[in-house]
This record gives C-alpha cells, sequence and structure tokens, in this order.
C-alpha cells in the first residue's frame, strides 16, 4: 500500500524575504528545524511510528476517513 519506502519530510519556506536576508532566513529555519524535528528523528521507534501513520493516513484516504492524530 506504501510502496518500498516511506518519506519523512517538511517543507520550510518564509515568504516574501529580502533578497539580501535569504541567506540569514535559510539559516533561521534550517536552525529551527534542527531544535524542533531533530529529537523525533534521534527516537529509537521512530521509524516505525513514521509508518504507522503513513499507513494510517493512506487506508483512511481510500475509505474516505479521515484521521488526525499524532504519531502513535
Amino acid at each position: 500500500m506504501l510502496g518500498e519506502s516511506v518519506r519523512f519530510e517538511r517543507i520550510l519556506e518564509k515568504m516574501a524575504v529580502p533578497e539580501q536576508d535569504i541567506a540569514s532566513v535559510r539559516k533561521q529555519l534550517v536552525d529551527a528545524f534542527k531544535d524542533t524535528t531533530l529529537r523525533y528523528l534521534m527516537a529509537p521507534d521512530f521509524d516505525c511510528r513514521l509508518v504507522r501513520n503513513e499507513y494510517r493516513i493512506c487506508k483512511n484516504k481510500s475509505t474516505g476517513k479521515g484521521f488526525q492524530g499524532e504519531l502513535t
């Protein structure tokens, strides 16, 4: 149902950044990602939880049901 792999991705964006600020805003976004997301990635059960959550999302989409919640 999910295929051979499951991708974890987060899109980081900031609208209307002046050209001279692009490098510093990019660094701020990367730093914020590291501060908030790396702890999840480093959890020993992250991969299992990610696959389980993605499976639930895929299954609920195929049955027309919605699912809202955190990784469990």
